[in-house]
């Protein structure tokens, strides 16, 4: 799977079915609220066109759920 890309059709059927395996094994691992750590030691940006709270919260809520311990900026 690469670790980019800029739309779905750059993506063959089998990267995707492996994205969709990953995070139903990812949504698992939530569930049971293993110790899982993805994010560690990586650097995550978020850019965000307009201002609005309900994407910046969201997403933010999504990184610390991911134990990302960031700064904003």
């Amino acid at each position: 799977m690469p670790d980019h890309f800029l739309h779905i059709t750059d993506l063959t059927g089998d990267e995707i079915l492996a994205i969709f395996e990953t995070a139903s094994a990812a949504k698992a691992r939530f569930r049971v609220r293993d110790d899982w750590r993805p994010l560690q030691g990586m650097t995550l940006a978020m850019i965000f066109a307009k201002p609005s709270f309900l994407p910046v919260f969201s997403d933010d809520r999504a990184a610390t759920a991911l134990n990302y311990n960031g700064r904003r900026m």
